[in-house]
């Protein structure tokens, strides 16, 4: 199910207490589902949609859940692919459409998305399982240039 719209006609075949429960719960989550499925269909998904728990590789686009911050939004994966021995967690950089202007901003446009920057200073870790799925694959050029400010954030 990948539109709204197929999730309320499943919901409506549902009996009426587990109607009532799915809808509310829908209505407090719509705009995560909105913005799930448009951003999902901005990129080209190189897997077909396959199981979404595979690795994410350095300089993809994806959509993660932030968790305590509050916010579902784009990331770039910045770290390598773990080995078998290593944790499990992946690094990334945020994705935000707050751009300041600062040092460590790279300016990023997609086609149907908000004029937004990766943020060397929005740096973070975590396990695989906050990642919803993937959007595609930065740009070449920009990935450089987000590495770079990155290095530079970190005095690398």
């Amino acid at each position: 199910m990948n539109t709204v719209l197929e999730i309320e006609k499943a919901i409506e075949q549902l009996p009426e207490p587990e109607q009532r429960k799915l809808a509310v719960w829908f209505d407090d989550h719509r705009l995560i589902v909105d913005a799930s499925a448009m951003l999902g269909g901005l990129y080209d998904e190189e897997d077909g949609g396959e199981n979404q728990l595979i690795d994410k590789k350095r300089g993809e686009i994806w959509l993660a859940d932030l968790g305590y911050v509050g916010k579902v939004c784009p990331v770039r994966i910045l770290s390598v692919e773990p080995g078998d021995d290593d944790r499990a967690l992946v690094t990334y950089i945020v994705r935000t459409t707050n751009v300041r202007g600062t040092a460590y901003e790279v300016l990023h446009h997609a086609r149907g998305m908000k004029p937004g920057a990766f943020d060397a200073q929005g740096i973070g870790t975590t396990d695989r399982s906050h990642f919803l799925r993937k959007l595609g694959v930065l740009e070449e050029v920009v990935m450089a240039q987000v590495e770079e400010k990155t290095r530079i954030w970190l005095g690398l």
